[in-house]
């Protein structure tokens, strides 16, 4: 009996962040989606990241970052310059 409320409470305690982290990770793609077929003039409205930090910031991010924005990521002359990026990949990383 204790065993099953021990359980259920963990399902509990475990939902709450793996329904965050499952969230943030659809936001982090589309926005990276979004980023990666916007316009040059759209790209001129969005935040600009330090490249360094989005490329490298974290395994799970720079893996998404290195898979929709190769060119974006690439073609700055310095690894630390800004880069564009959609508010949604913003929303994505601080989740």
């Amino acid at each position: 009996m204790i065993a099953h409320v021990q359980r259920a409470l963990f399902d509990v305690a475990v939902a709450g962040p793996v329904a965050s982290m499952a969230l943030s990770l659809v936001l982090l793609v589309v926005g990276l989606h979004r980023t990666s077929v916007a316009s040059l003039g759209q790209l001129a409205l969005f935040p600009l990241v330090d490249g360094g930090g989005l490329a490298i910031g974290s395994l799970l991010t720079g893996a998404c970052a290195a898979v929709f924005l190769p060119a974006l990521l690439l073609a700055s002359p310095f690894p630390t310059a800004p880069v564009p990026v959609h508010p949604l990949v913003l929303a994505g990383c601080a989740g």
